[in-house]
């Protein structure tokens, strides 16, 4: 029997998900709930701590680092708790665009502390600043053992093509295959 992998589902955002907890464990789809801060880290463990299908990400959602920003310390006190981490990354969306100097801050911090650790398991956002997400994955992590999993992967070829000279690895979602967009053939392809 093929086993299905959830590399990347934000699980706590479910509706009514106390109530189903079992529910979703007994799918027995092997997940990695991603949590959009580290302040969640914790309550999303008690949440999920006897599930055998369901394992919890320590997370700092680019999007969030406003509401947040203080949050980097935590993250770093609790890094070696988890084999698990994500969502992380950058967002250079325009909506986003007034806090990427923030979201660089915790994103270098962030790698810094995984570049100190070694097997963990990262889910990446990428959203408009995959070259910059790349190129500072490559000069923090090139020599660590921790697997880099970029989410809903949208840059260039020559983007992905780095990406997996280093090592990335790649989640899909059904979402992604319904989607029309062509941007390896819009975008620069060398």
């Amino acid at each position: 029997m093929i086993a299905l992998v959830d590399t990347h589902c934000h699980l706590d955002l479910f509706e009514n998900i106390q109530g189903r907890v079992i529910e979703e464990d007994l799918l027995g789809i092997k997940t990695i709930t991603v949590t959009n801060a580290p302040r969640f880290y914790r309550p999303n463990q008690d949440l999920f701590r006897e599930c055998g299908n369901i394992r919890v990400a320590l997370g700092f959602h680019p999007q969030l680092v406003q509401q947040y920003k203080d949050d980097l310390g935590i993250f770093e006190s609790l890094i070696s708790q988890t084999k698990y981490i994500g969502e992380i990354g950058l967002d250079g969306s325009k909506e986003y665009q007034s806090t990427y100097t923030i979201q660089l801050g915790i994103y270098k911090g962030i790698l810094a502390a995984l570049a100190r650790t070694e097997g963990k398991v990262v889910t990446m956002h990428s959203r408009n600043a995959a070259a910059e997400v790349i190129e500072l994955l490559n000069k923090q992590q090139a020599r660590t053992r921790n697997k880099f999993i970029l989410h809903w992967f949208t840059g260039t070829l020559t983007e992905l093509r780095q990406a997996i000279k280093i090592g990335c690895y790649f989640s899909i979602n059904h979402k992604m295959i319904i989607v029309k967009r062509q941007k390896f053939n819009q975008r620069n392809t060398t």
